[in-house]
């Protein structure tokens, strides 16, 4: 019978590899939370009136002008000013009145 070779492994080898797969975990976890954080503010926009929601998707994933959405909604540019400026203040308000919101969005209590 043959005997096996056993092959030493550093402490160093080790240690880096175990680095390795932390660094491999804690990118997954923010992985995660981005996601969650992205899904929570999609169904905080859903819930939204639909002027509000329109113009506030137009101007922020849209990357639109403010006259370039106004336009698209057949309203003014003031008008789109302060859709959105309500639609930020809701959203504010949605995240302040839960908990776990604010948790997931680092606020203090």
């Amino acid at each position: 019978m043959r005997s096996k070779k056993v092959e030493l492994v550093s402490f160093e080898e080790i240690k880096d590899q175990l680095e390795d797969e932390s660094s491999i975990d804690k990118e997954l976890c923010e992985k995660e939370k981005e996601y969650e954080l992205k899904k929570v503010v999609t169904e905080l926009i859903n819930r939204l009136p639909h002027k509000q929601k329109a113009a506030l998707y137009l101007v922020v994933y849209g990357k639109m002008a403010y006259k370039d959405v106004a336009d698209v909604l057949k309203t003014s540019v003031s008008s789109v000013e302060s859709l959105v400026f309500r639609a930020k203040q809701n959203l504010k308000k949605f995240i302040l009145k839960d908990k776990k919101l604010k948790e997931l969005f680092g606020i203090k209590p």
